[in-house]
């Protein structure tokens, strides 16, 4: 048997241990309800089961530190239009965002930069912000080109996720952190032809790397992606195939809103270097699918593609598939509704040619609308289609007869 060599990037997982409760039968008043799921402050309807489940939620959160503006894709929106007039309106926003993915929040800033364009192959920052739901943190900007400015600082700011006594999940973002961009001679000049780029920045739960080793054994920091991912901007590791990677960092950046400011993109040669951008990037992409086919079909941040399936074939086969599945269903109505129907009706025309012939009377023949015939007088015995006739001992006998 072939012992399984592991590199120094796997194994590095953190394993949680969920103690409920000490009673392994415990009543059902001691589960929660749903309502205490996304209310923890709720002490009197929370229990077992709810706390679980908003657990398993939190560590599903926890696994990557992000920031969000409040009112982002509006925000986006108003960046993608290139008019002064919504240039003007981001300028004078107040921006708020919050951070998620995280316990503590160590220091947290809204930046801007006029953005150089020709460090970035002469692409204009629209690019990256009217792309970056598809781009993800696969082509994020690179901020070392970036001659960032702060313009404000918070710090030590706990997240929803400890003891805040208004908090619920159900508000996804407080927005409890926000600031205003610097306008006039010591900040940015409305119209003046540069290109203006802003994000909000955090770095997170730094504490974990200043844990005190005297009891640890073996005494070294720790070892986890998890935890060095998000504080440690040297760490990097990836499997052996390629198709994973992890890069530790300190700041993680939000989305990028992109400001005309006024610029013009004179002959269109900011259009055709995105252009141009956009086509390596697809690129990209395919050879990284060729590469990883496990990773294929979960790339959400491409638009074009769902489950990895080109989004027009995936809609054209979706429509295809309801088509089939619907002709199927009336086919099966038709033929239990229809279907008895002919048999009874055929019936009813033995029926009909056979009463002057003496065998039955017209009107003590009765046809139900479940497929029975009720018969007052001779009975009938169908059996697959043929029709006999008995005496019956009463004349008030009367017999139904499923057909």
């Amino acid at each position: 048997m072939k012992k399984t060599i592991y590199n120094n990037v796997s194994n590095r997982a953190m394993n949680f241990l969920v103690e409920t409760s000490d009673n392994k039968d415990p009543p059902e008043s001691a589960y929660g309800t749903r309502r205490s799921v996304f209310e923890p402050s709720d002490r009197e309807h929370n229990g077992h089961v709810s706390r679980n489940i908003r657990l398993a939620l939190m560590m599903t959160e926890m696994v990557k530190p992000y920031i969000r503006f409040i009112d982002e894709p509006d925000l986006i929106l108003k960046s993608n239009t290139n008019t002064l007039e919504d240039d003007r309106i981001l300028l004078a926003h107040q921006f708020r965002w919050d951070v998620g993915g995280a316990f503590m929040v160590d220091e947290t800033n809204l930046v801007w930069a006029k953005w150089p364009s020709k460090a970035y192959e002469g692409i204009s920052c629209h690019c990256f912000t009217e792309n970056y739901y598809k781009f993800g943190e696969t082509h994020a900007i690179d901020t070392t080109k970036l001659e960032l400015k702060i313009v404000n600082s918070i710090k030590n700011s706990p997240t929803r996720w400890i003891n805040q006594p208004d908090y619920t999940i159900k508000k996804r973002f407080l927005g409890q952190f926000s600031a205003s961009l610097p306008v006039g001679n010591d900040g940015i000049n409305i119209g003046d032809g540069n290109e203006v780029v802003v994000f909000a920045r955090a770095a997170v739960d730094e504490a974990w790397g200043k844990e005190n080793l005297d009891n640890a054994h073996p005494q070294v920091p720790p070892q986890t992606h998890f935890v060095q991912g998000r504080i440690n901007r040297s760490w990097y590791g990836k499997s052996d195939d390629g198709c994973h990677k992890v890069q530790g960092k300190r700041w993680f950046y939000s989305a990028p809103i992109c400001i005309s400011n006024g610029a013009k993109d004179t002959g269109g040669s900011k259009e055709q270097a995105c252009s141009n951008f956009l086509s390596q990037f697809k690129v990209s992409q395919k050879k990284v699918l060729a590469r990883c086919p496990a990773d294929s079909g979960f790339n959400m941040h491409d638009s074009n593609t769902i489950l990895g399936v080109e989004q027009s074939l995936f809609i054209g086969l979706t429509v295809f598939i309801g088509f089939i599945s619907l002709a199927l269903a009336f086919y099966c109505s038709y033929y239990r509704q229809y279907g008895c129907n002919g048999r009874r009706a055929k019936l009813g025309a033995y029926v009909k040619s056979t009463s002057n012939d003496g065998y039955f009377d017209q009107n003590s023949t009765e046809m139900s609308e479940d497929g029975h015939l009720g018969i007052s007088s001779p009975n009938l015995i169908v059996d697959e289609g043929d029709i006999e006739l008995q005496d019956i001992e009463s004349e008030d006998e009367v017999e139904m007869i499923d057909i």
